[in-house]
């Protein structure tokens, strides 16, 4: 599966005096899902905040608490309820057919049932804006933020 961040996600953990790690990328490794770095990557922008050395746990935690993300990366990740015969989402499987962030996103922004989606129900329509700027980071870089990027196929702004 393509990483959608820049940088590896070891760059985003932080290391206790004990030795053990901490931080977001840690977070997703717990969950054993291996897309759910993409989508806490793409939906919290708050991750970069883990970048800077040394760390301060407890800053950070507060800016992204580790029960919601683990709440979020569960229950968004492992959603595939059937719904009249038809599986409503498989973020992972999505993913690995959209390698390009920006048409994961598109795929989210589309898909029927967006509405069941525990992180659209729990930040609605911000949450869409966020996973699109940071798609773009993740392709465009920090010149993402000067261009405006269209989709010629389906003639709208991105």
């Amino acid at each position: 599966m393509k990483r959608y961040s820049q940088r590896p996600q070891d760059d985003y953990l932080g290391v206790r005096g004990d030795g053990t790690f901490y931080g977001p990328a840690q977070v997703c490794r717990d969950s054993g899902i291996e897309a759910a770095w993409n989508l806490v990557w793409l939906s919290f922008p708050e991750v970069d905040d883990y970048l800077p050395r040394p760390q301060d746990e407890a800053r950070l935690t507060a800016l992204l608490p580790d029960g919601r993300v683990r709440r979020l990366i569960v229950s968004t990740l492992a959603l595939a309820r059937a719904t009249e015969g038809r599986i409503v989402y498989r973020f992972s499987e999505a993913m690995r057919a959209y390698p390009n962030p920006l048409d994961f996103v598109d795929y989210v922004q589309r898909h029927p049932r967006l509405g069941l989606l525990p992180w659209y129900r729990e930040f609605g329509d911000a949450w869409l804006a966020t996973l699109t700027a940071r798609a773009k980071l993740s392709v465009y870089g920090e010149a993402a933020d000067a261009l405006l990027v269209v989709d010629f196929k389906r003639r709208r702004p991105l």
